[in-house]
Formats: C-alpha cells, sequence, structure tokens
C-alpha cells in the first residue's frame, strides 16, 4: 500500500501536466529539447538520491562498528577492574 500511494499520484499529475506539455512542443525539436532536459532533471535527481542513500549506508556502517568497538573497550576495561 506504501508503494500504490505514491504511483497513483506520479500518473495523476502525468495526467495533468502531458497535456499541456504535448500541446507545448507543437515541433519535434522543441519537443525533443524539452524531452531531453527532463530526462537530465530525472538523471540528476535519481543520482543525488543514490550518491545520498549509498553515504546514509556507509555512515549508519561506521556508526555501527564505532558502536561495537565503544562495547568492546567498555567490557575489557569492566572485566580488568
Amino acid at each position: 500500500m506504501d508503494k500504490i500511494v505514491p504511483i497513483i499520484y506520479m500518473v495523476g499529475v502525468l495526467l495533468l501536466v502531458l497535456p499541456s506539455f504535448l500541446n507545448s512542443n507543437n515541433s519535434f525539436k522543441t519537443f525533443f529539447t524539452n524531452l531531453s532536459i527532463w530526462i537530465a532533471i530525472v538523471l540528476v535527481v535519481l543520482s543525488l538520491y543514490f550518491v545520498f542513500q549509498y553515504l546514509v549506508w556507509k555512515f549508519t556502517k561506521l556508526i555501527n562498528l564505532i558502536k561495537c568497538r565503544l562495547t568492546r573497550y567498555k567490557y575489557l576495561y569492566e572485566s580488568s577492574d
């Protein structure tokens, strides 16, 4: 259900925007220019999203490593007393 609702919204937005987009791009050159600009924008947004996801994954892995080492040092410190 969490994935169906955004898909419905995206299809709705596409249906609302597409007629105006096609109407304003009456020549093929203008259409392909605008289409390539939109493809470039989508690729940039997707690239930023995947880079952000990768950085979050690396940061989470680093935090877990630090927690593990702190727990280990705490255990060694307590057992030495």
